[in-house]
Protein backbone atom coordinates (compact mmCIF):
# COMPACT_ATOMS: atom_id res chain seq x y z
CA UNK A 1 0.00 0.00 0.00
CA UNK A 2 1.34 3.41 -0.97
CA UNK A 3 0.26 6.76 0.40
CA UNK A 4 0.61 9.53 -2.15
CA UNK A 5 -0.58 13.13 -2.44
CA UNK A 6 -2.71 13.39 -5.57
CA UNK A 7 -4.39 16.72 -4.88
CA UNK A 8 -3.34 19.61 -2.63
CA UNK A 9 -4.33 18.88 0.93
CA UNK A 10 -5.89 15.52 0.14
CA UNK A 11 -4.29 12.11 0.54
CA UNK A 12 -5.53 8.77 -0.69
CA UNK A 13 -4.20 5.27 -0.30
CA UNK A 14 -3.21 3.77 -3.63
CA UNK A 15 -2.08 0.22 -4.23
CA UNK A 16 1.15 -0.29 -6.12
CA UNK A 17 4.84 0.37 -6.35
CA UNK A 18 6.56 3.71 -5.89
CA UNK A 19 5.33 6.33 -8.33
CA UNK A 20 8.95 7.40 -8.76
CA UNK A 21 9.65 4.35 -10.94
CA UNK A 22 11.27 6.13 -13.93
CA UNK A 23 10.05 3.48 -16.39
CA UNK A 24 6.39 4.40 -15.92
CA UNK A 25 4.71 7.79 -15.76
CA UNK A 26 3.67 8.67 -12.19
CA UNK A 27 0.43 10.20 -13.42
CA UNK A 28 -0.40 7.18 -15.58
CA UNK A 29 0.28 4.76 -12.76
CA UNK A 30 -1.81 6.79 -10.32
CA UNK A 31 -4.75 6.66 -12.77
CA UNK A 32 -4.31 2.93 -13.31
CA UNK A 33 -4.03 2.17 -9.57
CA UNK A 34 -7.12 4.19 -8.71
CA UNK A 35 -9.08 2.53 -11.53
CA UNK A 36 -8.16 -0.98 -10.34
CA UNK A 37 -8.98 -0.12 -6.73
CA UNK A 38 -12.34 1.43 -7.70
CA UNK A 39 -13.38 -1.48 -9.92
CA UNK A 40 -12.32 -4.07 -7.34
CA UNK A 41 -14.23 -2.64 -4.34
CA UNK A 42 -16.92 -0.58 -6.11
CA UNK A 43 -16.84 1.99 -3.33
CA UNK A 44 -18.68 5.23 -4.25
CA UNK A 45 -16.12 7.28 -2.29
CA UNK A 46 -13.34 5.89 -4.50
CA UNK A 47 -15.55 6.46 -7.54
CA UNK A 48 -16.16 10.12 -6.69
CA UNK A 49 -12.47 10.66 -6.03
CA UNK A 50 -11.56 8.95 -9.31
CA UNK A 51 -13.94 11.17 -11.29
CA UNK A 52 -12.86 14.45 -9.65
CA UNK A 53 -9.22 13.98 -10.57
CA UNK A 54 -9.74 12.25 -13.92
CA UNK A 55 -9.49 15.34 -16.13
CA UNK A 56 -6.37 16.56 -14.35
CA UNK A 57 -4.64 13.21 -14.87
CA UNK A 58 -5.65 12.93 -18.54
CA UNK A 59 -4.71 16.49 -19.57
CA UNK A 60 -0.90 16.11 -19.94
CA UNK A 61 -1.35 13.03 -22.09
CA UNK A 62 -3.95 14.77 -24.29
CA UNK A 63 -1.43 17.59 -24.83
CA UNK A 64 1.37 15.19 -25.80
CA UNK A 65 -0.60 12.59 -27.76
CA UNK A 66 0.05 14.20 -31.16
CA UNK A 67 3.79 14.46 -30.50
CA UNK A 68 4.48 11.08 -28.91
CA UNK A 69 3.21 7.61 -29.81
CA UNK A 70 4.05 6.55 -26.25
CA UNK A 71 1.83 9.25 -24.76
CA UNK A 72 -0.94 8.36 -27.22
CA UNK A 73 -0.78 4.71 -26.17
CA UNK A 74 -0.87 5.64 -22.50
CA UNK A 75 -3.78 8.02 -23.12
CA UNK A 76 -5.72 5.27 -24.90
CA UNK A 77 -5.08 2.95 -21.98
CA UNK A 78 -6.22 5.58 -19.46
CA UNK A 79 -9.43 6.21 -21.38
CA UNK A 80 -10.14 2.46 -21.33
CA UNK A 81 -9.38 2.23 -17.60
CA UNK A 82 -11.90 5.05 -17.09
CA UNK A 83 -14.40 3.14 -19.21
CA UNK A 84 -14.01 0.10 -16.96
CA UNK A 85 -14.78 2.26 -13.92
CA UNK A 86 -17.84 3.89 -15.51
CA UNK A 87 -19.16 0.54 -16.74
CA UNK A 88 -18.75 -0.90 -13.25
CA UNK A 89 -20.97 1.88 -11.83
CA UNK A 90 -23.64 1.58 -14.51
CA UNK A 91 -22.58 4.74 -16.37
CA UNK A 92 -22.77 3.07 -19.77
CA UNK A 93 -22.97 6.29 -21.82
CA UNK A 94 -19.88 7.71 -20.11
CA UNK A 95 -18.13 4.37 -20.66
CA UNK A 96 -19.00 4.53 -24.37
CA UNK A 97 -17.64 8.09 -24.60
CA UNK A 98 -14.32 7.04 -23.08
CA UNK A 99 -14.16 4.05 -25.41
CA UNK A 100 -14.76 6.38 -28.37
CA UNK A 101 -11.99 8.72 -27.19
CA UNK A 102 -9.65 5.77 -26.74
CA UNK A 103 -10.55 4.40 -30.16
CA UNK A 104 -9.90 7.70 -31.93
CA UNK A 105 -6.55 8.09 -30.17
CA UNK A 106 -5.60 4.47 -30.79
CA UNK A 107 -6.44 4.45 -34.51
CA UNK A 108 -4.19 7.47 -35.05
CA UNK A 109 -1.22 5.39 -33.88
CA UNK A 110 0.54 3.28 -36.53
CA UNK A 111 -0.37 -0.38 -36.04
CA UNK A 112 2.28 -2.16 -33.96
CA UNK A 113 1.17 -5.79 -33.44
CA UNK A 114 4.59 -6.63 -31.96
CA UNK A 115 4.33 -3.93 -29.28
CA UNK A 116 3.00 -5.23 -25.92
CA UNK A 117 1.30 -1.93 -25.00
CA UNK A 118 -0.48 -1.93 -28.35
CA UNK A 119 -1.66 -5.51 -27.74
CA UNK A 120 -2.76 -4.66 -24.19
CA UNK A 121 -4.98 -1.82 -25.39
CA UNK A 122 -6.44 -3.94 -28.18
CA UNK A 123 -7.28 -6.67 -25.66
CA UNK A 124 -9.12 -4.26 -23.35
CA UNK A 125 -11.00 -2.85 -26.37
CA UNK A 126 -12.22 -6.35 -27.18
CA UNK A 127 -13.35 -6.96 -23.60
CA UNK A 128 -15.30 -3.69 -23.45
CA UNK A 129 -16.90 -4.36 -26.85
CA UNK A 130 -18.52 -7.42 -25.33
CA UNK A 131 -19.76 -5.66 -22.20
CA UNK A 132 -21.73 -2.59 -23.22
CA UNK A 133 -25.18 -2.67 -24.89
CA UNK A 134 -25.07 -2.86 -28.68
CA UNK A 135 -26.78 0.52 -29.27
CA UNK A 136 -23.92 2.24 -27.45
CA UNK A 137 -21.37 0.50 -29.68
CA UNK A 138 -22.79 2.57 -32.54
CA UNK A 139 -21.02 5.52 -30.90
CA UNK A 140 -17.72 3.84 -31.82
CA UNK A 141 -17.89 3.27 -35.60
CA UNK A 142 -15.24 0.86 -36.75
CA UNK A 143 -14.99 -1.03 -33.45
CA UNK A 144 -15.56 -4.57 -34.69
CA UNK A 145 -13.30 -6.74 -32.58
CA UNK A 146 -14.63 -10.13 -31.50
CA UNK A 147 -15.91 -9.94 -27.90
CA UNK A 148 -14.50 -13.42 -27.31
CA UNK A 149 -10.90 -12.66 -28.15
CA UNK A 150 -9.32 -10.44 -25.48
CA UNK A 151 -7.40 -13.17 -23.62
CA UNK A 152 -4.90 -14.03 -26.41
CA UNK A 153 -3.94 -10.38 -26.81
CA UNK A 154 -3.45 -9.81 -23.08
CA UNK A 155 -1.54 -13.07 -22.60
CA UNK A 156 0.80 -12.27 -25.50
CA UNK A 157 1.33 -8.70 -24.26
CA UNK A 158 2.26 -9.89 -20.76
CA UNK A 159 4.60 -12.58 -22.09
CA UNK A 160 6.68 -9.95 -23.87
CA UNK A 161 7.87 -8.46 -20.55
CA UNK A 162 10.28 -10.01 -18.01
CA UNK A 163 8.76 -12.07 -15.19
CA UNK A 164 9.04 -9.36 -12.50
CA UNK A 165 8.30 -6.37 -14.72
CA UNK A 166 5.81 -3.81 -13.43
CA UNK A 167 4.35 -3.68 -16.97
CA UNK A 168 3.70 -7.42 -16.88
CA UNK A 169 1.97 -7.09 -13.51
CA UNK A 170 -0.21 -4.24 -14.78
CA UNK A 171 -1.42 -6.38 -17.70
CA UNK A 172 -2.06 -9.37 -15.43
CA UNK A 173 -4.18 -7.23 -13.09
CA UNK A 174 -6.25 -5.76 -15.94
CA UNK A 175 -6.67 -9.24 -17.41
CA UNK A 176 -7.83 -10.62 -14.05
CA UNK A 177 -10.45 -7.86 -13.67
CA UNK A 178 -11.76 -8.64 -17.17
CA UNK A 179 -11.97 -12.34 -16.32
CA UNK A 180 -13.82 -11.59 -13.06
CA UNK A 181 -16.35 -9.47 -14.94
CA UNK A 182 -16.77 -12.34 -17.42
CA UNK A 183 -17.58 -14.82 -14.60
CA UNK A 184 -14.30 -16.69 -14.96
CA UNK A 185 -12.90 -16.25 -11.45
CA UNK A 186 -10.92 -19.49 -11.35
CA UNK A 187 -8.89 -18.47 -14.40
CA UNK A 188 -8.38 -15.02 -12.87
CA UNK A 189 -7.09 -16.60 -9.66
CA UNK A 190 -4.74 -18.91 -11.54
CA UNK A 191 -3.41 -16.00 -13.57
CA UNK A 192 -2.38 -14.16 -10.40
CA UNK A 193 -1.09 -17.22 -8.53
CA UNK A 194 2.52 -16.20 -9.07
CA UNK A 195 2.15 -12.61 -10.27
CA UNK A 196 3.23 -9.80 -8.04
CA UNK A 197 5.43 -11.70 -5.59
CA UNK A 198 5.23 -9.65 -2.42
CA UNK A 199 2.67 -7.19 -3.83
CA UNK A 200 -0.55 -7.09 -1.81
CA UNK A 201 -2.92 -5.97 -4.59
CA UNK A 202 -2.43 -9.05 -6.84
CA UNK A 203 -2.84 -11.21 -3.73
CA UNK A 204 -6.07 -9.43 -2.83
CA UNK A 205 -7.55 -9.75 -6.34
CA UNK A 206 -6.51 -13.41 -6.43
CA UNK A 207 -8.30 -14.09 -3.13
CA UNK A 208 -11.43 -12.30 -4.35
CA UNK A 209 -11.24 -14.48 -7.49
CA UNK A 210 -10.87 -17.67 -5.44
CA UNK A 211 -13.78 -16.59 -3.25
CA UNK A 212 -16.01 -16.17 -6.31
CA UNK A 213 -14.83 -19.56 -7.60
CA UNK A 214 -15.84 -21.27 -4.35
CA UNK A 215 -12.28 -22.19 -3.37
CA UNK A 216 -12.84 -21.45 0.29
CA UNK A 217 -9.94 -23.42 1.77
CA UNK A 218 -7.50 -21.53 -0.44
CA UNK A 219 -9.07 -18.23 0.65
CA UNK A 220 -8.59 -19.20 4.30
CA UNK A 221 -4.93 -20.07 3.74
CA UNK A 222 -4.18 -17.02 1.62
CA UNK A 223 -6.05 -14.50 3.78
CA UNK A 224 -4.43 -15.86 6.93
CA UNK A 225 -0.98 -15.52 5.33
CA UNK A 226 -1.53 -11.93 4.18
CA UNK A 227 -3.43 -10.85 7.25
CA UNK A 228 -0.23 -10.90 9.34
CA UNK A 229 1.89 -9.32 6.59
CA UNK A 230 -0.25 -6.38 5.57
CA UNK A 231 -2.05 -3.43 7.15
CA UNK A 232 -4.94 -3.78 4.68
CA UNK A 233 -8.10 -4.69 6.65
CA UNK A 234 -9.69 -6.34 3.60
CA UNK A 235 -7.69 -9.49 4.24
CA UNK A 236 -9.44 -9.70 7.63
CA UNK A 237 -12.80 -9.23 5.91
CA UNK A 238 -12.09 -12.01 3.40
CA UNK A 239 -10.89 -14.32 6.17
CA UNK A 240 -14.05 -13.66 8.18
CA UNK A 241 -16.23 -14.39 5.16
CA UNK A 242 -14.32 -17.61 4.49
CA UNK A 243 -14.68 -18.90 8.06
CA UNK A 244 -18.39 -18.03 7.93
CA UNK A 245 -18.86 -20.07 4.76
CA UNK A 246 -17.22 -22.99 6.51
CA UNK A 247 -19.53 -22.58 9.51
CA UNK A 248 -16.76 -21.68 11.97
CA UNK A 249 -17.21 -19.22 14.82
CA UNK A 250 -13.72 -17.92 14.03
CA UNK A 251 -15.56 -15.70 11.56
CA UNK A 252 -16.87 -13.51 14.39
CA UNK A 253 -13.44 -12.47 15.66
CA UNK A 254 -12.20 -11.70 12.13
CA UNK A 255 -15.21 -9.54 11.28
CA UNK A 256 -14.97 -7.76 14.64
CA UNK A 257 -11.32 -6.89 13.91
CA UNK A 258 -12.25 -5.67 10.42
CA UNK A 259 -14.99 -3.42 11.81
CA UNK A 260 -12.55 -2.04 14.39
CA UNK A 261 -9.64 -1.43 11.99
CA UNK A 262 -11.52 -0.30 8.90
CA UNK A 263 -12.05 3.46 8.86
CA UNK A 264 -14.37 3.63 5.87
CA UNK A 265 -18.16 3.62 6.05
CA UNK A 266 -18.82 1.43 3.04
CA UNK A 267 -19.03 -2.35 3.41
CA UNK A 268 -19.74 -1.88 7.11
CA UNK A 269 -23.36 -2.92 6.70
CA UNK A 270 -22.25 -5.97 4.73
CA UNK A 271 -19.74 -6.94 7.43
CA UNK A 272 -22.29 -6.36 10.20
CA UNK A 273 -24.86 -8.59 8.47
CA UNK A 274 -22.27 -11.37 8.20
CA UNK A 275 -21.44 -10.84 11.86
CA UNK A 276 -25.15 -11.28 12.64
CA UNK A 277 -25.17 -14.54 10.67
CA UNK A 278 -22.32 -15.88 12.79
CA UNK A 279 -24.51 -15.40 15.86
CA UNK A 280 -27.61 -16.85 14.17
CA UNK A 281 -25.85 -20.05 13.10
CA UNK A 282 -24.51 -20.45 16.65
CA UNK A 283 -28.02 -20.09 18.08
CA UNK A 284 -27.37 -16.76 19.87
CA UNK A 285 -30.56 -14.97 18.93
CA UNK A 286 -30.11 -11.84 21.08
CA UNK A 287 -26.65 -11.24 19.62
CA UNK A 288 -28.10 -11.80 16.16
CA UNK A 289 -30.78 -9.14 16.71
CA UNK A 290 -28.16 -6.74 18.12
CA UNK A 291 -26.08 -6.88 14.93
CA UNK A 292 -29.18 -6.65 12.73
CA UNK A 293 -30.03 -3.34 14.43
CA UNK A 294 -26.50 -2.09 13.73
CA UNK A 295 -26.89 -2.98 10.03
CA UNK A 296 -29.76 -0.49 9.91
CA UNK A 297 -27.94 2.34 11.71
CA UNK A 298 -24.22 2.09 10.86
CA UNK A 299 -22.43 2.91 7.62
CA UNK A 300 -23.83 3.91 4.23
CA UNK A 301 -25.81 1.94 1.68
CA UNK A 302 -24.30 3.17 -1.57
CA UNK A 303 -22.51 -0.03 -2.63
CA UNK A 304 -24.52 -2.98 -3.93
CA UNK A 305 -23.17 -5.12 -1.07
CA UNK A 306 -24.39 -2.63 1.57
CA UNK A 307 -27.76 -2.09 -0.10
CA UNK A 308 -28.29 -5.83 -0.24
CA UNK A 309 -27.30 -6.10 3.44
CA UNK A 310 -30.06 -3.63 4.36
CA UNK A 311 -32.57 -5.55 2.23
CA UNK A 312 -31.63 -8.88 3.83
CA UNK A 313 -31.65 -7.39 7.32
CA UNK A 314 -35.22 -6.25 6.62
CA UNK A 315 -36.52 -9.77 6.23
CA UNK A 316 -33.99 -11.55 8.41
CA UNK A 317 -36.57 -11.95 11.20
CA UNK A 318 -38.04 -14.76 9.10
CA UNK A 319 -34.77 -16.17 7.81
CA UNK A 320 -34.44 -19.95 7.78
CA UNK A 321 -31.24 -21.15 9.46
CA UNK A 322 -30.99 -24.20 7.24
CA UNK A 323 -31.32 -22.23 4.01
CA UNK A 324 -28.73 -19.72 5.22
CA UNK A 325 -26.33 -22.50 6.22
CA UNK A 326 -26.79 -24.24 2.85
CA UNK A 327 -26.24 -20.96 1.00
CA UNK A 328 -22.99 -20.26 2.83
CA UNK A 329 -21.71 -23.82 2.38
CA UNK A 330 -22.54 -23.60 -1.32
CA UNK A 331 -20.73 -20.27 -1.69
CA UNK A 332 -17.67 -21.86 -0.10
CA UNK A 333 -17.68 -24.75 -2.56
CA UNK A 334 -18.88 -27.34 -0.01
CA UNK A 335 -21.55 -28.69 -2.34
CA UNK A 336 -22.15 -32.14 -0.85
CA UNK A 337 -22.43 -30.65 2.63
CA UNK A 338 -24.88 -28.04 1.31
CA UNK A 339 -27.00 -30.79 -0.25
CA UNK A 340 -27.12 -32.66 3.05
CA UNK A 341 -28.38 -29.53 4.83
CA UNK A 342 -31.03 -28.95 2.14
CA UNK A 343 -32.27 -32.52 2.39
CA UNK A 344 -32.92 -32.04 6.11
CA UNK A 345 -35.29 -29.09 5.51
CA UNK A 346 -38.95 -30.12 5.74
CA UNK A 347 -41.36 -28.55 3.18
CA UNK A 348 -43.65 -27.22 5.91
CA UNK A 349 -40.75 -25.15 7.27
CA UNK A 350 -40.59 -22.94 4.19
CA UNK A 351 -44.06 -22.87 2.62
CA UNK A 352 -45.15 -19.96 4.82
CA UNK A 353 -42.73 -17.61 3.00
CA UNK A 354 -42.76 -17.03 -0.76
CA UNK A 355 -39.16 -15.90 -0.62
CA UNK A 356 -38.05 -19.04 1.23
CA UNK A 357 -39.77 -21.27 -1.33
CA UNK A 358 -37.97 -19.51 -4.19
CA UNK A 359 -34.66 -19.63 -2.34
CA UNK A 360 -35.12 -23.35 -1.69
CA UNK A 361 -35.85 -24.29 -5.33
CA UNK A 362 -33.11 -21.99 -6.65
CA UNK A 363 -30.49 -23.19 -4.15
CA UNK A 364 -31.32 -26.83 -4.83
CA UNK A 365 -30.90 -26.17 -8.55
CA UNK A 366 -27.51 -24.54 -8.06
CA UNK A 367 -26.26 -27.37 -5.85
CA UNK A 368 -27.42 -30.03 -8.33
CA UNK A 369 -25.84 -28.05 -11.16
CA UNK A 370 -22.48 -27.98 -9.37
CA UNK A 371 -22.75 -31.73 -8.70
CA UNK A 372 -23.19 -32.39 -12.42
CA UNK A 373 -26.89 -33.31 -12.25
CA UNK A 374 -27.97 -30.85 -14.94
CA UNK A 375 -31.36 -32.38 -15.79
CA UNK A 376 -32.51 -32.27 -12.17
CA UNK A 377 -31.05 -28.76 -11.79
CA UNK A 378 -32.98 -27.55 -14.83
CA UNK A 379 -36.26 -28.80 -13.33
CA UNK A 380 -35.53 -26.92 -10.12
CA UNK A 381 -34.69 -23.73 -12.04
CA UNK A 382 -37.90 -24.03 -14.10
CA UNK A 383 -39.88 -24.36 -10.88
CA UNK A 384 -38.22 -21.21 -9.50
CA UNK A 385 -39.02 -19.28 -12.69
CA UNK A 386 -42.64 -20.45 -12.74
CA UNK A 387 -43.22 -19.47 -9.11
CA UNK A 388 -41.36 -16.16 -9.23
CA UNK A 389 -41.79 -14.33 -12.56
CA UNK A 390 -43.16 -11.25 -10.78
CA UNK A 391 -41.07 -11.56 -7.62
CA UNK A 392 -38.61 -8.78 -6.64
CA UNK A 393 -35.97 -11.21 -5.37
CA UNK A 394 -33.02 -12.34 -7.47
CA UNK A 395 -33.69 -16.08 -7.44
CA UNK A 396 -35.94 -16.37 -10.55
CA UNK A 397 -33.73 -14.14 -12.71
CA UNK A 398 -30.56 -15.98 -11.74
CA UNK A 399 -32.41 -19.30 -12.23
CA UNK A 400 -33.20 -18.25 -15.81
CA UNK A 401 -29.59 -17.31 -16.46
CA UNK A 402 -28.24 -20.54 -14.96
CA UNK A 403 -30.79 -22.57 -16.96
CA UNK A 404 -29.50 -20.81 -20.07
CA UNK A 405 -25.96 -21.78 -19.13
CA UNK A 406 -26.96 -25.45 -18.86
CA UNK A 407 -28.70 -25.36 -22.27
CA UNK A 408 -25.78 -23.55 -23.89
CA UNK A 409 -23.33 -26.12 -22.52
CA UNK A 410 -25.44 -28.96 -23.93
CA UNK A 411 -25.58 -27.32 -27.37
CA UNK A 412 -29.23 -26.24 -27.22
CA UNK A 413 -28.53 -22.61 -28.10
CA UNK A 414 -32.11 -21.65 -29.12
CA UNK A 415 -33.39 -22.72 -25.69
CA UNK A 416 -30.45 -20.97 -24.00
CA UNK A 417 -31.40 -17.76 -25.81
CA UNK A 418 -34.98 -18.09 -24.57
CA UNK A 419 -33.79 -18.35 -20.97
CA UNK A 420 -31.44 -15.37 -21.34
CA UNK A 421 -34.22 -13.20 -22.81
CA UNK A 422 -36.52 -14.37 -20.02
CA UNK A 423 -33.89 -13.21 -17.55
CA UNK A 424 -34.06 -9.70 -19.02
CA UNK A 425 -37.85 -9.69 -18.61
CA UNK A 426 -37.79 -10.45 -14.87
CA UNK A 427 -39.02 -7.87 -12.35
CA UNK A 428 -36.12 -8.48 -9.95
CA UNK A 429 -34.86 -5.52 -7.93
CA UNK A 430 -31.90 -7.31 -6.29
CA UNK A 431 -28.57 -7.38 -8.15
CA UNK A 432 -30.48 -6.04 -11.15
CA UNK A 433 -27.56 -4.44 -12.99
CA UNK A 434 -25.22 -7.44 -12.72
CA UNK A 435 -27.94 -9.96 -13.65
CA UNK A 436 -28.91 -8.04 -16.77
CA UNK A 437 -25.28 -7.58 -17.76
CA UNK A 438 -24.76 -11.35 -17.57
CA UNK A 439 -27.84 -12.01 -19.70
CA UNK A 440 -26.84 -9.46 -22.36
CA UNK A 441 -23.31 -10.81 -22.55
CA UNK A 442 -24.60 -14.38 -22.85
CA UNK A 443 -26.97 -13.44 -25.67
CA UNK A 444 -24.12 -11.71 -27.44
CA UNK A 445 -21.94 -14.82 -27.12
CA UNK A 446 -24.70 -16.73 -28.96
CA UNK A 447 -24.72 -14.13 -31.73
CA UNK A 448 -28.27 -13.17 -30.70
CA UNK A 449 -29.69 -9.61 -30.36
CA UNK A 450 -29.36 -8.59 -26.74
CA UNK A 451 -32.51 -6.49 -26.38
CA UNK A 452 -30.53 -3.26 -26.22
CA UNK A 453 -31.00 -1.25 -23.06
CA UNK A 454 -33.99 -3.14 -21.64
Amino acid sequence: MLRTVLHPGKERRVFGRSLHDPSLSPVYYTHYSLAVQTVLWQDPVDYDFFRKGEGERLEPFVSNANRSAGSALQLSAMYLQSALVYLCFGEEIMAARRILQAFRTFTDIPAAPADPQYLKIKGVFIFLAGNIPRPLLSLVPGLSFSPEGYTPHLEKAASMYPENSIFRLEIHLLHALCLLADDRPLIAGSLLASAGGTESLPALIRLVSLKKAGKNEEVIRGSGYWNIRSDIPWFEYLLGEAWLRKGSEKAGACLDRFLERYRGRHYRKSALLKRAWVALLAGRDNEYLHFLDRVKTKGYQMTEADRQAVVEAGYSMGIHRGLLHARLLFDGGYHYEALQVMQQIRPEEITRSGRSVLEYTYRMGRILQKLGRDEAALKSFDQTIKLGMEAPWYYPAYAAWQAGQICEKSGNTPKAGEYYRLCLQMKTLEYRASIRRKARRSLRSLGTPDAGNN
